[in-house]
């Protein structure tokens, strides 16, 4: 499931790198766009208030859209990642929470941690003018998700900045 599965180690622990089958992100997308014209069930799953990002819904993907295949593509790609990471097969695989940022201008996910052993992220639909700023400036992180580790010191750059649409 995980045929192109790629490891990137700009510093410290690996970022892992896969796409996400189209079959999937078509289901993830269609009940997003179901659920929102919903106002009470956006409101059962909107998970926002516990969450970091200064977005206006985030939703939580519920049991019959995470199990199956999501929650298999989740644990191929974890079982290759741990395993080209340390050599070593896990034994158990546990999905802790799953939802899906619904971002809109002027909004912005900063900094910020996810609890377990590996997190990840991904894009489902991106607009074509993503990451244009209205100012010329050489360092434009809009549309680019930042991996931090370590501190800043010479020679070591803690940050590594992924564009959306590059990957």
């Amino acid at each position: 499931m995980t045929e192109n599965f790629d490891l990137y180690r700009p510093f410290g622990p690996p970022i892992g790198k896969f796409k996400i089958p189209l079959k999937i992100v078509n289901k993830i997308n269609k009940f997003v766009d179901e659920t929102i014209k919903d106002k009470k069930k956006s409101s059962i799953l909107d998970v926002g208030y516990g969450l970091a990002g200064q977005v206006s819904q985030e939703l939580a993907l519920p049991k019959e859209i995470v199990e199956g295949e999501l929650v298999k593509l989740f644990s191929s790609f974890t079982t290759s990642y741990i395993s080209q990471t340390l050599g070593v097969k896990i034994k158990n695989f546990k999905l802790i929470q799953c939802w899906v940022v619904r971002q809109f201008k002027n909004e912005y996910n900063p900094i910020h941690w996810h609890t377990g052993h590996v997190s990840g992220a991904g894009w489902l639909k991106i607009p074509d003018n993503f990451g244009q700023t209205a100012k010329n400036k050489k360092n434009n992180p809009n549309g680019k998700i930042n991996f931090i580790h370590g501190s800043k010191q010479f020679l070591s750059n803690p940050r590594t900045e992924i564009k959306s649409n590059s990957w």
